[in-house]
């Protein structure tokens, strides 16, 4: 919903199609440009960024269940507030572990910075000797070169001398040293004991989805695949009467779509899977990384249309194939751990984020709300398998939910979307 841009040295704003609203400063020798997507808890008296006594903080992001820790106008109030004395402070410290959201901050403090994202890395933070950014292109250094292996979860980018922050963890870079130090763990999914009933389940995704759907530009979008997952987000949506524009892009489930959109009661608007080698090129320099399974193209077309139809605030089935062992993978070995803390934050998250972001559009997953998280994390590995806990869950609410999906990828196979990912990055950035 925003971008972050912290430099040593002037620059101008490169992360401009990550807001509608641009701001800029210079505070303790650094420079800042903030560009702000203000979707719904911060439409309210207090602005970016905010002062408060342990330094100046910039939030791109959104902390969901920030009433719940007072009563507070925004969660913008609350973070002036839990963070006025820095990531030291106790309340802060027991909070932070319960928030419910995606996030990446930064708290300018004299000669340093601190800075961290969220656990799942939805949103993401990169560093190099020329500041900290929300993207890599405006903080590459000269000399940096493209890097040829492929790296999923590691510190490094496609670049050298440019590194993300790992997900969750705490950061301080110093002015001196051109470099960070990563310094505190992970936020704790275990800290809550989850109440483990059916209906409780259903209730979190309901609850989720309501708090996702909050915006202050009219109707949310929805990319509906056909799937159970999408499927499951639409009859929320139209459960709680959430004014909503379903798009999805053909993919061999035209049929699907129709029947599941006329049982649950909504429409759809269907788009070709059409771009031209100048849009892909501009879709992979806006993603900044070569690993593409198939989804980059399709996001990147979706996510057009969502901004041609004026939707700011769009809402994804991501996360249950990775919470509840949707992947073919997972149906022979338990590949929880991995598919919720290595693919999600460091492939999913970061196309979902680029994508999106390129048309300066939100994109919320509902199925990641923390409270659903630590559900997964304590169910039976048994109804995880092959999402049985949602297919038993909806299948007298939704048709069809027992039959495969198709992957998000309509033209060509896994191997084929590697080596053309590879050939489009290339081209992206060595033009």
């Amino acid at each position: 919903m925003c971008g972050i841009q912290i430099t040593k040295k002037e620059a101008d704003n490169k992360i401009q199609h990550r807001g509608v609203e641009h701001y800029f400063g210079y505070e303790d020798n650094w420079y800042w440009n903030f560009s702000s997507l203000p979707l719904s808890s911060n439409k309210t008296d207090l602005k970016q960024p905010i002062n408060t006594e342990s330094g100046l903080v910039l939030f791109n992001g959104e902390i969901f269940n920030y009433k719940s820790f007072g009563n507070y106008a925004s969660d913008i109030h609350y973070l002036r507030h839990v963070l006025k004395r820095g990531i030291e402070d106790k309340k802060f410290k027991k909070e932070y572990k319960e928030w419910d959201g995606f996030w990446a901050i930064t708290i300018l403090m004299g000669d340093k910075i601190i800075f961290f994202t969220d656990p799942l890395g939805k949103k993401q933070l990169y560093y190099s000797s020329k500041g900290i950014c929300s993207e890599i292109r405006p903080i590459i250094p000269l000399n940096s070169l493209i890097l040829q292996e492929p790296q999923l979860k590691t510190l490094n980018t496609k670049f050298s001398n440019v590194y993300r922050a790992m997900a969750g963890f705490f950061y301080e870079y110093r002015y001196e040293d051109r470099m960070a130090y990563r310094i505190e763990p992970v936020q704790d999914y275990l800290s809550v004991e989850p109440e483990l009933s059916s209906h409780n389940l259903i209730s979190l995704i309901d609850s989720s989805v309501r708090l996702r759907s909050l915006t202050n530009f009219g109707k949310v979008g929805l990319l509906f695949s056909g799937g159970l997952d999408s499927s499951i987000i639409a009859y929320h949506l139209v459960k709680n009467k959430i004014d909503f524009t379903a798009i999805s892009i053909e993919n061999g489930e035209t049929e699907y779509c129709e029947s599941i959109s006329k049982a649950i009661g909504f429409d759809v608007t269907y788009i070709k899977d059409e771009l031209s080698e100048e849009e892909i090129i501009k879709a992979f320099k806006h993603y900044e990384h070569s690993l593409d399974m198939g989804s980059v193209i399709p996001q990147y077309s979706l996510f057009k249309k969502c901004k041609e139809l004026g939707l700011h605030t769009v809402i994804t089935g991501d996360g249950a194939d990775e919470l509840f062992g949707g992947y073919t993978r997972a149906l022979t070995q338990n590949t929880f751990d991995y598919d919720v803390f290595s693919e999600l934050p460091y492939y999913h998250h970061i196309r979902i984020d680029r994508m999106s972001m390129a048309h300066t559009v939100e994109a919320r997953n509902p199925f990641l709300a923390t409270p659903i998280i630590q559900y997964a994390i304590k169910l039976d590995p048994a109804e995880r398998k092959g999402k049985k806990i949602l297919k038993d869950l909806y299948r007298d609410l939704i048709p069809f939910v027992d039959r495969n999906k198709m992957p998000l990828r309509p033209k060509h196979n896994k191997e084929d979307n590697k080596k053309l990912g590879n050939k489009y990055f290339e081209d992206a950035f060595n033009n």
